[in-house]
């Protein structure tokens, strides 16, 4: 593998090619490689659609609404540790609970996003698929259209000839 690297380089250097176009090209084959790897998405119904967008709203109303809760409960905490006697010890308590109640809030975030991100491919996929379906109807209906035409000038040339022949 090295030689091929090494190989590589030297013949993007013998080319001439600047170093930003060799680190462009580069990025461009990972890129190719590894899209050629992709798993297809599925395609998603209507039904599915207004499905997982509520699905999403539910997980994002509950992680703003765990947000909003821890920063409530630091607060509190917040407020009666400075009337204990170990204030300093409270509040590294108050701080660590809040740290862990924000990563469980961002734990829900994260999964409303990664709902999001899932939503739209799989709706775009649909979209391109519609497109391709729409595009191939089209074409059929040009080439029927164009075969009508074909036959109909055929016959009209036909026509004239026969005229042409009387």
């Amino acid at each position: 593998m090295g030689a091929f690297h090494l190989n590589f380089t030297a013949h993007l250097t013998e080319s001439g090619m600047p170093t930003t176009m060799r680190l462009h090209a580069f990025v461009l084959l990972f890129l190719f490689a590894a899209g050629l790897h992709a798993e297809p998405v599925a395609l998603i119904s209507d039904e599915e659609k207004l499905a997982l967008q509520e699905e999403i709203r539910i997980t994002k109303a509950r992680a703003s609404a765990l947000n909003e809760e821890a920063e409530r409960v630091f607060k509190e905490t917040e407020t009666a540790c400075y009337k204990k006697f170990l204030v300093s010890d409270c509040l590294d308590q108050a701080r660590e609970a809040h740290r862990n109640s924000l990563r469980e809030a961002r734990a829900v975030e994260s999964k409303g996003k990664t709902l999001e991100r899932e939503l739209k491919m799989r709706d775009f996929a649909t979209h391109r698929v519609k497109l391709e379906e729409d595009a191939k109807r089209k074409d059929a209906e040009a080439a029927e259209r164009a075969e009508k035409n074909r036959l109909a000038q055929e016959a009209a040339e036909k026509r004239v000839a026969e005229k042409a022949g009387k």
